[in-house]
């Protein structure tokens, strides 16, 4: 399998917030924070989990 040019784009945006996320919470809150920000992800584009979330980005 090979993502599309939109995932890979996609994911990389959210990665950069997730990271910012992460700082701006600091080092007892970081995976917290960023993981809430990908679980908000997930919710709000319908899907039911991380892998349907990842392979629903792929064409």
């Amino acid at each position: 399998r090979k993502p599309s040019r939109e995932a890979v784009d996609y994911f990389t945006g959210l990665y950069q917030d997730m990271l910012s996320r992460e700082t701006s919470a600091g080092p007892k809150n970081a995976v917290a924070a960023s993981t809430e920000l990908l679980n908000q992800a997930i919710n709000d584009q319908g899907f039911e989990n991380y892998e349907t979330f990842v392979f629903g980005h792929q064409s």
